[in-house]
């Protein structure tokens, strides 16, 4: 019982310690705001600058607490937020807290529906799987969750709104008034999360299906229905349990996407809308609340988890941290019965692993060479215009029809993508370097600078990575470079995770315990053996990555935050043609079809590699 109180409080006093260092790295960041935070509510009030007399100035500062020093501003907002005060927006003149709570209900509700949609889903999806004695269904339903991951959230939002507002008449595109209102935003954000849950819950019945005990209870007789029901679907499903903090901040960076495509008034528009105007205090708010919901949520499943499965046991360690180990260890290589092969399962095994792989790696050529040479596939001057020939079907002159000036639309896919893969290849590099580098100093030395990178990491990832990359756009500025430096540091703590996984193995072995006895430098020890072998996993990350960074890229540029006009980047073009949706909708959905297939192809080529051992 001690051990058990003791295990609580130090994981309530380590939930504690991350969200407080949230709030720092939040005010860090905002505060490198380049604009003078004065300017912006001067304004937003429509004074121009120079005009307002010094003790006006002054009563402003006082009200924002400007006239504070950095230090004093930490401490007041600090002591605030924990009484519910995130500051006075500098847009809007309102408390943040009020602005939050006018529109908290909106987001609420669309982000409980797609969770526990997103759960039955799964569920059903991985439940099947598990179920059938049919290859070819087995291997389809496995094909689910590769293109649910593949496909930017704003993209579905425009094809649900497509085909069932404006193709069917069905349900409302827009609005907040009425349930039906709620249908489509709920699937948008539901999709992404159903394909991420289903892959974990799909991996998990397999493993328990081999598990020694399934043998045992097929040996008693058990029915294969009853063992599925009994003992695969209970154990399988735990471990998506554990998930449920990150599927909740998920739904923060879903609802800013999905109320600003069906202009939902939630709290995610208020987060695309205070970004676009640098407010400070509503970004900050509101990543503190999301960062509060995320530890919340892992120190509840971290509490409730060994309730739920008994396999599990907390072993108190030093300090007052704690470590799960496992009890049963599963036994992996017992034979499933597998049905016959008929002529179905080896044609969808042929397309399944040979066909797409093929056909993947030959769009992806294409897309690397077209966006690296674009003047190669047309000689069309992406930014001419000729409102002659506006929102023109495509056609065999224009491939992918023309924009809302005459502009080709094919050529601006094909600069756009040079645009967005070089900004995702900006970020990867800034994830690589950087999460090797503080991977390597964290494993390799260890002790005190080990645990601070852990903390570190840890506070980092309490924070939506999508959310954190918009943190940082609002303090640096939109613009392509900016987004990307800003999504490179939103995931270096995951290549700074793996490469610190890494060195701790390496740091092991005989061959570097010797290099140390004899005196050899620490230097040469870490670039010659440290790092070629550690840097094998941290560059499968990085292929692995490839195709969430791009659609992370054209998330941002399709909210706004990427090149201004008339530059050209896949998001940007998505977000300029939706409102040509109805009248032209090949506008919006041809470069959205476009980023999702470059994803598609990357995800399909780097599975293969990996179940094949390259990777």
């Amino acid at each position: 019982m001690k051990d058990q109180l003791l295990y609580v409080a130090g994981r309530v006093v380590q939930a504690v310690v991350v969200l407080w260092a949230s709030y720092t790295v939040t005010f860090i960041i905002l505060n490198l705001l380049p604009a003078n935070p004065i300017d912006l509510i001067l304004h937003a009030r429509g004074i121009p600058d120079g005009t307002i007399s010094g003790p006006e100035l002054e009563a402003v500062k006082h009200q924002y607490g400007l006239d504070q020093t950095p230090l004093q501003q930490y401490f007041t907002m600090l002591v605030n937020a924990l009484h519910g005060d995130f500051g006075t927006s500098y847009m809007q003149g309102l408390p943040v807290s009020q602005l939050i709570a006018q529109r908290l209900s909106n987001t609420l509700v669309i982000s409980g529906l797609s969770i526990v949609v997103s759960f039955i889903g799964a569920f059903l999806l991985a439940f099947f799987a598990a179920y059938t004695r049919h290859d070819w269904i087995r291997s389809l339903i496995n094909m689910l969750p590769t293109l649910g991951v593949s496909v930017p959230s704003f993209w579905i939002g425009l094809l649900l709104m497509q085909v069932f507002s404006f193709g069917l008449g069905l349900l409302p595109a827009v609005g907040t008034e009425g349930w039906q209102t709620l249908i489509l935003p709920t699937i948008t954000m539901s999709i992404p999360m159903m394909a991420l849950l289903s892959r974990l819950l799909i991996t998990g019945f397999e493993e328990v299906l081999h598990e020694e005990f399934i043998t045992t209870a097929k040996a008693h007789g058990l029915s294969y229905r009853t063992i599925i029901a009994t003992h695969v679907l209970r154990n399988g499903a735990l471990p998506a349990f554990t998930m449920l903090g990150l599927v909740v901040g998920h739904t923060v960076t879903g609802a800013i996407v999905a109320e600003t495509v069906f202009s939902r008034q939630g709290v995610g528009m208020l987060v695309q809308q205070s970004v676009e105007n640098q407010d400070i205090p509503v970004v900050q708010g509101v990543v503190l609340l999301a960062a509060a919901a995320f530890v919340v949520i892992n120190l509840i499943v971290d509490l409730i988890y060994p309730v739920l499965d008994p396999r599990i046991s907390h072993i108190r360690k030093g300090g007052g941290t704690m470590s799960i180990s496992i009890t049963e260890s599963p036994v992996l290589g017992v034979a499933i019965p597998q049905p016959r092969h008929h002529v179905a399962n080896r044609i969808t095994g042929f397309i399944t692993k040979r066909f797409f792989v093929v056909l993947s790696a030959v769009f992806l050529a294409f897309v690397i060479v077209s966006s690296a040479f674009p003047q190669l596939f047309t000689r069309i001057d992406p930014y001419k215009t000729n409102p002659a020939d506006k929102l023109l079907a495509p056609s065999a002159e224009h491939w992918f029809g023309t924009d809302q000036v005459g502009r080709d639309l094919f050529t601006r896919v094909l600069y756009g993508g040079r645009a967005t893969i070089l900004a995702s290849l900006v970020s990867l590099s800034i994830a690589f370097f950087g999460g090797l580098l503080l991977g390597v100093i964290a494993g390799y030395f260890g002790g005190v600078l080990d645990a601070l990178f852990m903390r570190g990491v840890d506070v980092l990832l309490s924070i939506p990575g999508l959310l954190l990359a918009i943190t940082i756009v609002t303090a640096i500025g939109f613009g392509t470079t900016p987004v990307a430096i800003a999504i490179g540091i939103g995931i270096l703590p995951g290549f700074a995770r793996t490469t610190r996984s890494q060195v701790l193995k390496v740091r092991e072995r005989s061959y570097i315990e010797a290099a140390k006895v004899n005196g050899v430098p620490v230097a040469s020890i870490v670039f010659k053996h440290v790092i070629p072998n550690a840097i094998g996993p941290v560059s499968v990350l990085a292929l692995l990555e490839f195709g969430s960074v791009i659609m992370a890229v054209a998330t941002l540029s399709f909210l706004g935050f990427g090149a201004r006009p008339p530059a050209a980047e896949w998001g940007s073009l998505i977000n300029d043609g939706r409102s040509y949706l109805v009248t032209s909708p090949w506008v919006p959905l041809l470069p959205g079809l476009t980023v999702v297939l470059t994803v598609l192809s990357i995800t399909v080529i780097a599975q293969s590699l990996k179940k094949k051992g390259n990777l």
